[in-house]
């Protein structure tokens, strides 16, 4: 009983300041490096990373015809099968040395969002994708709109000659696309305030400055190398806007 009272008070503790990990990152500017460390409450992240996966997720209804289930090779990278239906045996197929069943597989497939991988890989500690979170491309955010898709297949349903057979595949593709667009009525298209919010979740503290000569007999003496970790400038302050503390300290 006591065990269980002290575990509980350990799990609200942990709840109310939250979790989360902490990378380390480099900048070069002249003849210094600078030390930062990048940290994140995991509560307030797991919440946010959830987020953006119901309201920003590309989702498709997808019915097909295979032998084997959509996790046959793995959890599908950077995607969710939700609303799975059990499979139904519609026939089967014959192998030289065996005979598969063929069964019709029915659920929603939620694509991901690019940040979502950015998340993920600063997560796992990656320090490059710190970069690419304060150097975001919304380009990277999107494919081609479903409505830019619709207009599209109109355009090749308006073309002279087509042919009776290429028209009739075009209006079932066309008919998908609507059915896509209608169960994605409610999503919405990453914007930089997104990402803004993303930045604002990552504690950055400045720690030491060192000068590129004593970097370099620190690398000698230690035998290592961090050239691939060290950046050529400052990019979080560049493109954030936010000023972080800054302070040194020195003996008297």
């Amino acid at each position: 009983m006591i065990i269980f009272f002290f575990l509980l008070i350990y799990v609200t503790i942990i709840y109310m300041k939250g979790i989360g990990g902490k990378m380390e990152v480099y900048f070069k500017d002249k003849d210094k490096i600078y030390k930062y460390s990048v940290s994140y409450d995991e509560i307030k992240m797991r919440l946010f990373r959830s987020k953006i996966i119901e309201d920003f997720s590309k989702i498709s209804h997808i019915v097909e015809e295979r032998e084997h289930s959509p996790y046959w090779y793995g959890k599908p990278v950077n995607k969710e099968i939700r609303n799975y239906k059990t499979p139904v045996c519609v026939g089967s197929v014959e192998y030289d040395t065996a005979t598969e069943s063929l069964e019709r597989y029915e659920y929603d497939l939620y694509e991901y969002p690019y940040i979502i991988k950015l998340i993920d890989d600063f997560i796992s500690g990656k320090v490059e994708s710190l970069y690419k979170i304060y150097n975001f491309d919304l380009e990277n955010d999107g494919e081609v709109s479903i409505d830019d898709k619709i207009a599209l297949k109109n355009r090749e349903l308006g073309d002279e000659g087509i042919s009776v057979n290429n028209k009739k595949s075009i209006l079932k593709e066309l008919e998908k696309l609507y059915d896509q667009k209608k169960l994605n009525e409610g999503q919405r298209k990453v914007c930089k305030e997104d990402y803004l919010k993303l930045q604002s979740l990552l504690v950055v503290d400045f720690i030491a400055e060192m000068s590129l000569e004593e970097v370099e007999r620190a690398k000698a003496f230690f035998n290592t190398d961090i050239n691939g970790l060290i950046f050529d400038e400052d990019f979080m302050k560049l493109n954030s806007g936010v000023s972080r503390k800054r302070e040194i300290k020195k003996n008297d």
